[in-house]
């Protein structure tokens, strides 16, 4: 029973989208609740402690562009956790790692010096530059709708177009590829755009203590319950009915209203009553990616300057990314050790699901090896999380499914939708996903909006 008569609101999920939703939500006055299903906060960003290590079980990589993450963190006290180490990005071809800086006068330096390109190939880019200026004011995390603007054919098809094959294969692929942990050439052309303007431009951002760093502290905050199944919700004429499960057994709760965060799949299962244009979307417009993280902790840390080595498709086997986390996460692994994430492609990992760790690290182990001679006589530990699904598999078409998804939204409704389907996927774009679902609802239920500057 709500003593205090304040609007009662459920959060179903407790990664980013569902606490940026539930801290928005308390600020402007409402009781919130927020229900995971797992054991911890965090969802793909959350952390787990082994050995003296910080080990991440999903997501790695901020940007400096997030800017919602950031405000949050800024407010929950965990602001100065943000550092910004040097960016150095590694790009694997042909058995060479050729390492850029990131941004500024370095970076162009490295990049015009680097033989990961023909001079040719480097002049042809020159091509580009009108577009990807005229795209700068779409790209971002708020407006679908001028996102789903640029999304009018694959980067192979733009490459096939105006660009040549090897700026395709060995750039764009490999970059969009390691950052997005899909084939990087089926990318749509709008998450190019958004890629060069808010991630490679915006800069790359560690932390310190792990990436469960801003879901931990803002988790602090709120009434959390983890280990909490819903299993159903149901609108009524008060709000919504939840049904939800615990190890104390079986609850039902009526609430004025409810944000629902977990995957398109799992949404829909639990809240059946979504309108069905935007279930249809969910569903059939919007492809899945199944993720598979490995991290690896070392005896020994690795001499490489780069945060990050990407791979296109099958230069490394299966391999999208390899992120240096001793270095974008001080502290993340005791001192002289090191620390390694490994993110497979989800073409690769998909018809390997059913391997056993063991087996996924002899298929996975020599491919590493081409990098780091070596590392496997040092390898510690491993850890493996397998995330089905774990994120959205953009290619041509997926922005405009999103936008469509905003635009058939209800604004009134008492149960709101976030996360990477509602919002740009990643980190920030599900943050900006729960403050806006939080912003709806927070107008439907009269509540007053907190002076916190949005």
């Amino acid at each position: 029973m709500n003593l205090d008569n304040r609007p009662r609101a459920i959060v179903v999920g407790a990664g980013v989208a569902g606490l940026a939703a539930a801290h928005r939500l308390q600020q402007d006055g409402a009781s919130v609740t927020v229900l995971e299903a797992a054991d911890q906060v965090g969802g793909t960003t959350a952390s787990i402690h082994r050995d003296g290590y910080i080990v991440n079980v999903g997501a790695t990589v901020l940007a400096g562009s997030y800017q919602a993450m950031l405000d949050i963190a800024q407010e929950v006290g965990v602001g100065d956790a943000v550092i910004t180490p040097p960016a150095v990005i590694g790009v694997y071809r042909d058995g060479v790692v050729h390492e850029i800086r990131g941004g500024g006068p370095g970076g162009i330096v490295d990049f015009v010096r680097t033989p990961l390109l023909s001079v040719r190939s480097k002049l042809a880019l020159a091509k580009a530059v009108p577009d990807l200026l005229r795209a700068r004011a779409k790209v971002g995390y708020t407006d679908a709708a001028a996102r789903a603007e640029l999304d009018t054919e694959t980067v192979a098809q733009y490459c096939d177009r105006l660009l040549n094959p090897e700026i395709r294969d060995h750039l764009l692929d490999p970059v969009l590829g390691g950052i997005f942990v899909v084939e990087g050439r089926e990318l749509s052309i709008a998450d190019l755009w958004f890629t060069i303007w808010k991630v490679l431009l915006g800069g790359l951002l560690g932390y310190r203590g792990g990436m469960e760093f801003f879901a931990k502290a803002v988790a602090a905050r709120l009434d959390v319950r983890t280990g909490a199944t819903v299993t159903n919700i149901v609108r009524t004429e008060r709000g919504a009915q939840v049904q939800w499960e615990d190890v104390a057994g079986r609850h039902d709760d009526e609430v004025d209203g409810v944000v629902v965060t977990p995957s398109a799949p799992q949404a829909a299962e639990i809240f059946p009553e979504i309108e069905s244009a935007v279930q249809s979307t969910m569903l059939d417009r919007i492809e899945q990616a199944n993720l598979l993280s490995i991290r690896l902790g070392l005896s020994r840390r690795p001499a490489r300057k780069a945060l990050l080595v990407v791979a296109g498709t099958g230069q490394l086997g299966g391999l999208a990314t390899i992120s240096y986390e001793h270095s974008l996460s001080p502290g993340a692994a005791p001192e002289g050790k090191g620390l390694i994430g490994l993110l497979p492609y989800h073409e690769w990992v998909t018809p390997r699901l059913g391997l056993s760790d063991d087996q996924l690290l002899a298929e996975i182990l020599p491919d590493l090896e081409r990098v780091e001679p070596g590392i496997s006589g040092h390898i510690e530990f491993a850890e493996i999380t397998r995330w089905t699904p774990g994120a959205i598999k953009l290619t041509h078409g997926t922005q405009r499914a999103i936008a469509d998804i905003n635009r058939w939204i209800d604004p009134r409704d008492r149960v709101q939708l976030a996360g990477d389907y509602v919002g740009m996927p990643s980190v920030n774009g599900s943050v900006v996903s729960g403050e806006n679902a939080a912003r709806r609802l927070a107008a439907t239920l009269a509540l007053r909006p907190a002076l916190t500057g949005r």
